[in-house]
């Protein structure tokens, strides 16, 4: 797998669900090279846009092969932000890490995997920096649509700065 071709799998997200279809991570994925310390004050080259909006949530599996997608930047106005923008009940998110990675958002529902979901995620590790101003923030998902959300085996251990209210740690 490839920078491009991870992209070219997000941009076709807004559009296609995925539902019933795995995705499978074939490589490390570096999309911003640099710190992500520094990247409040000097962004990097490429604004992520998440996988999949509201509109067309993201319903399939997504399997990261524990391989690491790092030096993603999202600098963003719009709600629902992380890795994904948001997922159905459907989705499964798996084996995946996220290392060296800032989000920032001024709306609600924030998080560095999906900014608002209600499916399953299993073995996933985030050390991202996420810089918030809107409600709703967590280190692995913003905001849960109802009760059926699944999580095993995550870790966070970034940061979450929220100058609005209601942050959790995942």
């Amino acid at each position: 797998d490839t920078i491009e071709e991870f992209r070219e799998f997000a941009a076709l997200s807004e559009h296609y669900d995925f539902e019933g279809q795995t995705i499978k991570l074939g490589a490390d994925i570096v999309i911003n090279k640099g710190d992500a310390y520094t990247w409040a004050t000097k962004a990097p080259s490429y604004n992520w846009t998440p996988i999949g909006s509201i509109g067309t949530r993201f319903a399939g599996n997504f399997n990261g092969d524990n391989h690491t997608i790092s030096g993603l930047y999202l600098n963003t106005t719009s709600q629902y932000a992380g890795l994904f923008a948001a997922f159905a009940s459907t989705a499964k998110i798996e084996n995946l890490k996220i290392k060296n990675s800032y989000f920032k958002s001024t709306a609600p529902d924030i998080g560095s995997i999906v900014g608002m979901g209600d499916g399953e995620l299993n073995t996933i590790y985030s050390e991202a920096l996420l810089d918030c101003a809107g409600a709703r923030s967590g280190g692995m998902v913003g905001v849960v649509n109802g009760a059926d959300m699944k999580m095993t085996n995550c870790w966070f251990a970034g940061t979450i700065t929220n100058n609005a209210m209601v942050t959790g740690g995942l």
